[in-house]
């Protein structure tokens, strides 16, 4: 059988590779030259041209690889479960394994998001009804900018050490120093603004998070899957948020219509961010956040919330002044100015931030 004379070409080949019939006519799978670009697996593309935005995945790994122990973990069964190998161990299958645990890790994680609200909604309420401490905070920029280091600080911290956001105490000390530094900084943004603005803005807010998370538990699709669209309108909204930046100081008039586009726009981002973060956090899902990471998981529900918060407060701000048709009711002072540009960069660098977890969560996955 194996020594057939229809095959002289190949030689002697060794008794473990004869040559089998309907093999060789292959010519070594050509038909299949597409194999290393596989669909829904990291690619290159992703992570290469991000070169300009910051150090690459490779380098601050904010989303560690799946066969780490990191935050994610993959949970699909059409992949026929390679994500998954080291559940035997009890990696995985103690983190969701039961119901119990899961809707356990579920009120940990929403009772801690619960907390960091609560905290940030009383720093906006002392911001706007303090008459002393609005016009102290009018007055004190540079606080702003302190707060913004502290929270980045304590941002990267979180995201990319894996011994500081599951070791107690350690974890809810460090998430406590970025919660207040993070409502600090939405507290003077809210300052700037009406008091009827602000509260508007915050049911539009709570509206938009319950409806978004009521339908991200409810709903047949899975999501977690699109962490490649989501990267790359991620990408697309950062530059977008870069010109009108830019475009403040070379032509106001039109940075405004700019600034409504991209307040919309990046409120929509957050809320998919949102739709997103919460099926990983529920769980059953392709890709799903194992149940030590708690403390990780209310921080992307906190951000995702905040920065559609303040979305929402610009394109409230642009409609009540009536910026995009002129005749504006308030005067666009020299405050206004530094507000949009404060506002602006809060939202570029978060989504930047969020486009660095992403690229890793990709290029970090085998």
């Amino acid at each position: 059988m194996y020594n057939q004379p229809t095959y002289p070409p190949y030689g002697q080949p060794p008794p473990i590779y004869p040559a089998q019939p309907g093999y060789a006519p292959q010519g070594g799978y050509q038909p299949h030259d597409s194999y290393p670009a596989q669909p829904g697996f990291p690619q290159p593309a992703y992570g290469m041209p991000a070169g300009g935005f910051g150090p690459q995945p490779g380098v601050i790994p904010l989303r560690p690889n799946n066969e780490t122990s990191g935050a994610y973990r993959t949970n699909d069964p059409e992949r026929g479960g390679q994500h998954t190998t080291t559940d035997t161990t009890g990696t995985f299958g103690a983190s969701f394994g039961s119901k119990a645990i899961r809707n356990r890790f579920v009120r940990k994680v929403y009772s801690i998001l619960s907390v960091q609200l609560a905290v940030t909604v009383a720093m906006i309420a002392i911001a706007i009804f303090a008459p002393g401490v609005k016009e102290w905070l009018r007055r004190n920029i540079w606080c702003y900018y302190i707060s913004y280091v502290i929270f980045l600080v304590t941002y990267i911290t979180i995201v990319c050490c894996e011994s500081v956001r599951r070791k107690h105490p350690t974890n809810l000390i460090v998430l406590a120093v970025f919660t207040l530094a993070l409502g600090f900084m939405t507290a003077m943004i809210s300052s700037f603004h009406d008091t009827r603005i602000v509260f508007y803005t915050m049911g539009i807010t709570a509206i938009v998070v319950f409806a978004v998370t009521i339908f991200a538990m409810q709903t047949k699709y899975d999501i977690t899957g699109c962490g490649g669209f989501l990267c790359i309108a991620s990408l697309v909204v950062f530059v977008f948020g870069i010109v009108t930046m830019i475009t403040w100081f070379v032509d106001p008039q039109t940075a405004r219509i700019m600034q409504v586009v991209y307040a919309g726009v990046a409120a929509l981002l957050f809320c998919m961010f949102l739709l997103y973060d919460t099926q990983q956090i529920v769980g059953g899902r392709a890709v799903e956040i194992s149940e030590e990471e708690h403390v990780f998981a209310a921080l992307q529900l906190y951000v995702d919330i905040v920065i559609i918060f303040m979305s929402l407060l610009m394109l409230f701000l642009m409609y009540d002044t009536q910026q995009i048709m002129g005749g504006r009711k308030i005067e666009l002072s020299e405050e206004e100015h530094v507000l949009g540009a404060i506002q602006l960069y809060v939202d570029i660098v978060y989504i930047f931030l969020m486009l660095l977890q992403i690229l890793s969560f990709f290029g970090g996955s085998d």
